[in-house]
């Protein structure tokens, strides 16, 4: 489904992204962890088309979309969360989801405005997509609830109800466990899993290691900007350089 080839990213002399590359297949659940500034949003980043590598390729599918653009990677299947819950505050839950589907809207400006009859078809196939979207969220009770209402767990949740309404075959999930006590991230847990079984392929950006160790079937594990490991969950935890990576290396010359 996704195949990264020598991903790589300089900022003038900071290299972000060093030649990283890694396969997905459809319905692996894949965890991208590190140390902070170890380059995993700006992998994220890459692979969504938010910025051009310097060089490597991204292919969706078999297509080559390096570069070609957030719009265009979106249309593709490829939809990504972010860190900061980014909302219009006095929007419903409703109506935010309802923004998500937008994409798949197929009357023309002046159609919506005149609201001929693609437009109103347009209108009852949002809608009842963002009933679905609620009922897999579990946020029906919350349609009509303002988002600038909504604690942060729920807020969380309703960044993801928004990516899923864009109808994507690829979620790219910028730590969706940020900020949640132990009950809501084991929610959070069993509702990827949830959108992995209705044919939607998770990546996820965590620090969350409970979160991560519990849900992933694969982990790729980035420090300086370069793949360090990737494995199995009990590969990774095994691993000495991940290890290294998150607790340092002894110090054999001060015995530490």
């Amino acid at each position: 489904m996704l195949e990264v080839s020598g991903l790589t990213k300089v900022f003038g002399g900071l290299t972000a992204v060093n030649n990283i590359s890694f396969n997905l297949s459809k319905g692996d659940i894949l965890s991208i962890i590190g140390p902070n500034g170890a380059g995993k949003s700006t992998c994220f980043k890459l692979i969504a088309s938010f910025l051009t590598p310097t060089a490597g390729t991204v292919r969706f599918n078999g297509t080559d979309i390096t570069g070609i653009g957030p719009s265009n990677v979106a249309l593709r299947g490829i939809v990504r969360t972010f860190q900061e819950n980014t909302f219009f505050q006095d929007m419903s839950v409703r109506d935010a989801i309802l923004l998500g589907h937008q994409k798949d809207c197929k009357a023309s400006l002046a159609g919506m405005i005149f609201r001929t009859p693609r437009s109103r078809q347009d209108n009852r196939e949002a809608s009842d997509y963002a009933d679905r979207v609620l009922e897999m969220m579990d946020m029906q009770h919350l349609a009509d609830t303002v988002a600038g209402a909504l604690p942060h767990g729920m807020l969380r949740r309703l960044g993801i109800a928004v990516a899923l309404a864009a109808k994507p075959q690829l979620l790219l999930l910028d730590e969706p466990f940020a900020g949640l006590n132990s009950d809501e991230t084991k929610k959070g847990v069993d509702l990827i899993r949830k959108i992995r079984d209705a044919g939607i392929t998770p990546i996820l950006v965590e620090h969350d290691m409970t979160a991560v160790m519990s849900v992933s079937e694969r982990i790729l594990v980035v420090n300086f900007g370069s793949k360090i490991a990737e494995g199995t969950p009990a590969e990774i935890q095994r691993n000495e350089k991940v290890i290294e990576a998150y607790l340092g290396a002894e110090d054999e010359e001060i015995g530490l």
